[in-house]
């Protein structure tokens, strides 16, 4: 039987995941943009945006990684469902 209450919360999980991954994509481009467009010659500013890329591009990772996860997981759940009912039937085919 199938968890729907878990395949939901999965479901709205995995939204709010790649709602995360789309705006990290969207900062990560600008923060990058902004500094090749800089005419700051400055070192703190280059180390400072140097950081925030890595970081970015860290988080976007992580929240990559979940994302995945959270897909694979909905993937056996839905696997589960359609498998289930074949192997009940080979049980009942056995015990007849």
């Amino acid at each position: 039987m199938i968890n729907t209450e878990a395949v939901d919360s999965m479901l709205e999980e995995l939204h709010r995941s790649q709602k995360k991954i789309s705006l990290l994509e969207s900062n990560l481009s600008r923060l990058e943009s902004a500094h090749t467009n800089s005419d700051y010659p400055e070192d703190a500013v280059d180390i400072l945006a140097n950081k925030l890329i890595e970081t970015l591009q860290q988080l976007l990772e992580k929240e990559k990684v979940a994302a995945r996860f959270i897909h694979d997981l909905l993937a056996l759940e839905y696997e589960h469902l359609e498998v289930d009912p074949i192997l009940k039937q080979i049980q009942t085919h056995k015990s007849n």
